[in-house]
């Protein structure tokens, strides 16, 4: 595809996948429609013929310096030139991933938050349920032969013991949670890297062919002089 075939097309058919986004992807969503939608809409004035040529220009600049790795050029004409759309598309790519982690890395954040409360309560709960089960005990132990039915104590202890078993199992999601955003980021940070790898070899393709262009023009019969 072109640039302008990709930008006025579907994106996230070339670089979006339905997995990317989990907890966090109404917010990631939303950022990553805002600012690939500003690269949609360069493109499209880039790719305008009916636009003034200055202002494609200028809109092909800003896109420039948003996507360094696209090296499109417009003649005097109008007319595109090397117009690397693998760039642009890398980058959405680069650019998804990295925003999902900046979300994955607050939820993480969060998480840790989370975990830290939940263990004080922990302790807490812990230390409030062991109290509640010895004085029943006492009560018990000191009932001789006349056993109070219920036991004094034992709605109390039983309370005790079900609120531990709630923040027991509460922390045990959040650490689940944090293993997930974990992995999460790992995941995304090397894909980032892989795609900001991807952008620098198109990049070196396309200096290369440049190069191999300028070569075969100075090596042309109209460039030799007799």
């Amino acid at each position: 595809k072109t640039a302008y075939e990709i930008a006025s097309g579907d994106w996230s058919s070339d670089v979006c996948s339905s997995d990317l986004f989990p907890s966090h992807d109404k917010p990631a969503t939303a950022e990553f429609a805002k600012q690939s939608g500003k690269v949609d809409a360069l493109n499209k004035i880039i790719h305008d013929g009916n636009a003034p040529l200055a202002v494609r220009k200028q809109k092909l600049d800003e896109l420039k310096a948003i996507i360094p790795g696209y090296n499109a050029q417009l003649s005097k004409e109008g007319q595109i030139t090397r117009d690397n759309t693998q760039a642009i598309k890398e980058y959405l790519v680069q650019l998804e991933k990295q925003i999902q982690l900046k979300a994955a890395e607050d939820d993480l954040v969060a998480a840790y938050k989370q975990k830290r409360t939940l263990s004080k309560q922990l302790k807490a709960d812990q230390q409030a349920a062991d109290q509640a089960d010895a004085a029943r005990n006492t009560i018990y132990n000191n009932a001789g032969a006349f056993i109070p039915t219920p036991i004094v104590g034992s709605k109390e202890s039983g309370a005790a013991t079900s609120q531990l078993n709630k923040t027991k199992a509460a922390l045990a999601d959040v650490n689940s949670n944090i293993a997930d955003l974990t992995k999460e980021i790992e995941t995304n940070s090397q894909a980032v890297t892989k795609s900001h790898k991807k952008i620098e070899t198109i990049n070196s393709k396309i200096a290369e062919t440049r190069s191999e262009e300028h070569t075969s023009e100075l090596q042309s019969p109209e460039a030799i002089s007799y």
